[in-house]
């Protein structure tokens, strides 16, 4: 009990700080893009899951997944620029990361649809959010930053989780999981 309490408290103390500027008025730009994902903790724990996920998983599943995330993600950008919105949005969003942390730890048992449909959904939600935020921001050099950084994020968080798993689960993983809780 001790340990996980260890464990909650230092994640508080890491990631408090960046609460407080999830989203700063980073201007427009690739460097404003490339910032957005490191600025606040829902964006980079969802990305780091989605790699973390799919480290996991066989390689032809997890380019799929991956290709999955970012066109649920971008298809939801473009209908919140034109005016569609999805409901409960902040709810879901909240709930995501505790989806995508949920993923982690036992996505490998579910069925790929049930991993991919669920995966889609949150990066529907997440592409929506955006839509709407990035309002009259420079578009293409922002999101050109975003998803550069979002790449770094997601494809360095499954590098390192293959190098560890090895394809096997790994104590990382629920370790990874459990900053969502």
């Amino acid at each position: 009990m001790k340990k996980s309490a260890t464990i909650l408290l230092a994640s508080a103390i890491l990631f408090a700080p960046s609460v407080a500027f999830a989203h700063p008025g980073q201007g427009a730009g690739v460097s404003a893009g490339f910032l957005h994902p490191f600025t606040g903790v829902d964006h980079f724990l969802a990305l780091v899951f989605l790699g973390a996920f799919a480290s996991q998983l066989a390689p032809r599943r997890s380019l799929a997944l991956g290709s999955g995330f970012l066109l649920a993600f971008v298809l939801a950008f473009a209908a919140a620029r034109s005016g569609f919105s999805l409901p409960a949005q902040e709810a879901v969003l909240a709930a995501s990361l505790l989806g995508m942390g949920m993923l982690v730890m036992v996505g490998r048992r579910l069925p790929f649809a049930v991993s991919l449909s669920v995966t889609a959904l949150f990066a529907a939600y997440h592409g929506s959010a955006h839509g709407v935020e990035l309002g009259a921001f420079a578009l293409t050099s922002s999101l050109a930053g975003f998803f550069l950084a979002g790449l770094m994020l997601t494809g360095g968080t499954y590098a390192v989780g293959r190098l560890f798993s090895r394809g096997k689960e790994h104590p990382s993983t629920a370790c990874l999981a459990s900053c969502t809780s």
